[in-house]
């Protein structure tokens, strides 16, 4: 086939698949943008960076606590965001005498890697076990060490925690967790709002070109976004971690024993209540606690989250 020829078809693919503007799911209240605007203008905090398995430097924020407890609390960001979304939640748990390790994930943040490209489908869960590892090298084995994460981030948790020898107190599940919305992140839409969607002419050319990013995050249009430096574009390699994460996360829910917590908003744009329940009816540890939050959404449970959290940790490792 001439290159002309070629050239025709996928412009005919791409006029007939092309994207149209789409209008966010997710509920951005004046509330939520003073956030964002303090965290902008906040002086940097401490990075350090940790070689992966592949050598790529990989980076979390350090908070620590002017009065620290024997618990570190190790935290996964959700789709798109970075760790420094989630300040204004670690500040408010190292109050309460935790030092937190908030990962950037490869490719976002100061990690480095290609952005929303994972090289390998197990690429994601080393990344999370050299995480680990560099957190407890550093920390000791006397801590008490709690997984956290929002969104994204607890289906990384729980897909690691799954399959490999992670040691860890706690699990906190932040907006996520479900079973039933493992499968739909990058698709999800509601009465013509989108979370995510699949532009199909890129899918198309990145059978040819794995570089190609097909998935797109359909965030707020609002400046603050885009100063602090989410991500919207990613491969479908990205996701190939959660390709047996249904089954991953029942067997994980029915065989651990770890206290597990997990909160989310009432008014949480992508995650229903009611599948929330039934995950967390799962469960098989004794101590286990499900909270939703009238009136706080995936956005807004962010800052809204870090009291319920510190009272149910306290009721396990009595900090004092």
């Amino acid at each position: 086939m001439s290159l002309l020829n070629r050239i025709f078809i996928l412009t005919l693919f791409a006029l007939f698949t092309g994207c149209t503007n789409r209008v966010s799911i997710l509920e951005i209240s004046d509330e939520d943008i003073k956030y964002f605007n303090a965290i902008i203008e906040r002086p940097e905090e401490e990075v350090r960076y940790f070689p992966s398995y592949d050598n790529t430097p990989l980076s979390c924020t350090v908070i620590h606590s002017e009065n620290p407890s024997q618990n570190v609390i190790l935290f996964i960001h959700g789709l798109g965001a970075r760790s420094n979304l989630y300040l204004p939640l670690a500040d408010e748990l190292a109050a309460n005498g935790y030092t937190i390790y908030l990962l950037d994930l490869r490719g976002h943040g100061y990690s480095q890697g290609v952005s929303g490209h994972m090289p390998s489908s197990d690429a994601m869960e080393k990344d999370i076990n050299h995480f680990y590892e560099y957190v407890v090298a550093v920390e000791g084995n006397n801590q008490k060490y709690i997984a956290m994460g929002h969104s994204l981030g607890t289906y990384v948790w729980v897909n690691t925690l799954a399959s490999s020898d992670i040691d860890i107190d706690a699990l906190v599940l932040i907006s996520g967790g479900s079973i039933n919305n493992l499968n739909k992140l990058s698709a999800f839409k509601e009465n013509i709002r989108y979370f995510g969607h699949i532009n199909k002419w890129k899918a198309f050319l990145s059978l040819f070109n794995h570089n190609i990013k097909p998935v797109h995050i359909v965030l707020p249009k609002i400046p603050q976004l885009t100063q602090s430096g989410f991500i919207q574009d990613y491969g479908f390699s990205f996701f190939t971690m959660f390709s047996d994460s249904k089954q991953n996360f029942k067997d994980y829910f029915k065989r651990t024993n770890i206290p597990i917590m997990m909160i989310s908003g009432k008014q949480d744009e992508l995650f229903d209540t009611g599948k929330l329940e039934e995950s967390y009816n799962l469960i098989a540890s004794e101590n286990k606690e499900l909270i939703i939050l009238e009136g706080e959404t995936h956005t807004s449970i962010i800052w809204s989250a870090g009291s319920h959290i510190n009272n149910w940790l306290e009721n396990y490792f009595q900090i004092k």
